[in-house]
C-alpha cells in the first residue's frame, strides 16, 4: 500500500521533483549559515539548506573529507526521533522513506567535498521530536548526523 500512495505522489509531482532538485544541486550558497554539523575523524557533515515546494521538502547536505581515508558512503538514513528518552520506556524512531536522493559520489577521497539533495515527503514536527539525517559509513565507525528541529523546518526556503 506505501508504494502504491508513494507512486501516486510521484506521478502528482510530475517530475518537478527531478528540476527542482537539479536547480538546488547547483546552488552551492548555505542557506542559513551553520544549521546543524557533526565531525569526526576527519569528516565534517553539515545541512547548508532547507528549501519547500508544495507537499515536498529539500534537505541540502554536504560532507568534507579532511582525512587522508577514504570515506564510502553506505547509505543516507532519514528518520524522526525523540528528543528526550525516559528511563526504561522505549526509544521511538518512525523511519522515513526519501522520495529523491541526488548527489555526487558515494565515495570521498581525501580533501573531497560531496553534496546531496533529500527530498522527503512534507512532515511537521512537535516540539519534543527531531528529524535525524544519517550519513552512513561503509564498513566503519565514522557514521555521521544532522538534526533537524521543527524552527528549522519553519524557516525553509520557498522554491
Amino acid at each position: 500500500m506505501k508504494k502504491i500512495m508513494l507512486f501516486i505522489f510521484l506521478a502528482w509531482c510530475r517530475g518537478g521533483l527531478a528540476q527542482n532538485v537539479d536547480s538546488l544541486l547547483n546552488d552551492h550558497r548555505t542557506v542559513f549559515g551553520h544549521i546543524d554539523r557533526d565531525r569526526r575523524e576527519g569528516i565534517t557533515f553539515r545541512l547548508t539548506g532547507v528549501y519547500t515546494r508544495d507537499e515536498v521538502i529539500y534537505y541540502s547536505i554536504e560532507a568534507w573529507n579532511h582525512s587522508p581515508l577514504v570515506y564510502d558512503v553506505d547509505g543516507i538514513r532519514c528518520s524522526i526521533r525523540d528528543r528526550k528518552m525516559m528511563k526504561r520506556h522505549a526509544f521511538q524512531e518512525i523511519t522515513m522513506a526519501p522520495l529523491w536522493i541526488k548527489g555526487d559520489s558515494l565515495r570521498l577521497g581525501a580533501g573531497k567535498r560531496a553534496v546531496w539533495i533529500i527530498a522527503l515527503r512534507k512532515e511537521v514536527l512537535p516540539p519534543d521530536q527531531y528529524l535525524s539525517i544519517q550519513l552512513l559509513e561503509q564498513w566503519g565507525s565514522r557514521n555521521l548526523e544532522v538534526r533537524v528541529g521543527s524552527r528549522i523546518l519553519m524557516k525553509a526556503k520557498l522554491l
